[in-house]
């Protein structure tokens, strides 16, 4: 078992295990050094970055900014609007990520990705070379 407690009035923590009939006590000195100010710059509005490489073999990276967190989905289509593969369907945090595409089983050919969010419709092209 182990208890953790501020024993002294300036709150030094210590961390006391009992085993049996073995009493432990460990001092706890841990710094945290941590910027004063978080420089946290969040996207103002949903958008699909241009994905890159591009033209790419096989993998293509897609970027998006998102302003808050939120359902999202991204998909890949085919020059005749079919839908090929989903990319990510789900819940995003917010903030800058990357997804990647794998096209290995494709052929090649244009391609568009396209990001769905609650706000916004964004769709790029995608030429993938072999």
């Amino acid at each position: 078992m182990i208890d953790y407690r501020s024993l002294q009035p300036d709150g030094d923590r210590y961390a006391i295990m009992i085993s049996g009939h073995t009493l432990r006590l460990y001092s706890l000195d841990v710094v945290v050094d941590a910027p004063q100010n978080w420089n946290v710059v969040l996207p103002q509005h949903f958008s699909l970055g241009q994905p890159y490489p591009n033209p790419f073999n096989p993998i293509v990276i897609i970027p998006l900014s998102i302003p808050r967190k939120s359902e999202i989905e991204v998909s890949v289509y085919d020059i005749l609007g079919r839908k090929l593969a989903t990319v990510f369907e789900g819940m995003a945090r917010s903030g800058e990520i990357e997804l990647n595409w794998d096209a290995s089983e494709y052929s090649s050919g244009i391609y568009f990705i396209n990001a769905k969010s609650d706000e916004e419709v964004v769709t790029k092209k995608l030429i993938l070379l072999k």
